[in-house]
């Protein structure tokens, strides 16, 4: 194999492929040969291939000029001396300022990451918060608590508590596109499943759900950084 992977065995009946932090893991069951792990791995070859060339296409420095993603449209990231302003702003503290660019003080070069991802939970709070009690309101729907986490592989969740999930990823998101992860689960309080009514309701309330499905599949993979 000219793949190297990480091999986990345990109590299962099938093989899984998956990427973590740009590494393959395999989940094989207890009695799994080698032969069988790497026959697998040959027949998803092509998948893996795809996804490690996607995941270092996407990987970032957090360097000047590094662009990302905030309400679907890709901004620059820059760095600035604590003296210097925008607007009213004042380039003097931990946090990044938004100004058509991801601006941070000069001297916090070094936390760059976790200061955006700051900013994307602040503004995921916000903005995500804000649009469930407005949707909730039109379709006159309950619910019971939002939280925003930091999920990478789910843009939003509902519980059988009427709890709502939403990644802080989606922010990056165009405002329709979120508007429907939205409406998605907000729909999940009438059906608690992926049924044919389901689809039908969320189909009503937002004829171009397709259309954002596939902006989610195509773009997911920005949204998670990968670095070195």
């Amino acid at each position: 194999m000219n793949i190297e992977y990480k091999l986990f065995k345990e109590r299962r009946k099938s093989l899984k492929i998956f990427l973590k932090n740009g590494e393959v893991i395999v989940k094989a069951p207890n009695f799994s040969s080698k032969n069988e792990i790497e026959s697998f791995l040959k027949k998803h070859l092509d998948w893996i291939e795809k996804r490690l060339k996607t995941l270092n296409k996407n990987k970032k420095e957090f360097i000047e000029g590094e662009k990302f993603l905030f309400l679907g449209k890709e901004y620059p990231l820059k760095f600035l001396k604590e003296i210097e302003t925008i607007g009213d702003k004042k380039i003097d503290n931990e946090r990044v300022v938004f100004d058509n660019a991801f601006i941070v003080n000069e001297k916090y070069r070094d936390n760059a990451k976790k200061l955006l991802i700051d900013f994307y939970k602040k503004e995921a709070k916000e903005h995500i918060i804000k649009r469930v009690e407005e949707l909730s309101k039109k379709y006159d729907l309950t619910y019971n608590k939002i939280k925003i986490n930091g999920a990478k592989r789910r843009w939003g969740s509902c519980s059988s508590k009427k709890n709502l999930n939403f990644s802080y990823r989606l922010i990056m998101a165009p405002k329709d596109v979120i508007d429907y992860v939205i409406i998605h689960e907000l729909s999940h309080l009438t059906y608690m499943n992926h049924s044919k009514n389901f689809w039908t309701l969320v189909s009503k309330r937002c004829p171009n759900y397709v259309e954002y499905e596939k902006w989610l599949k195509n773009n997911s993979f920005k949204t998670v950084f990968t670095d070195n």
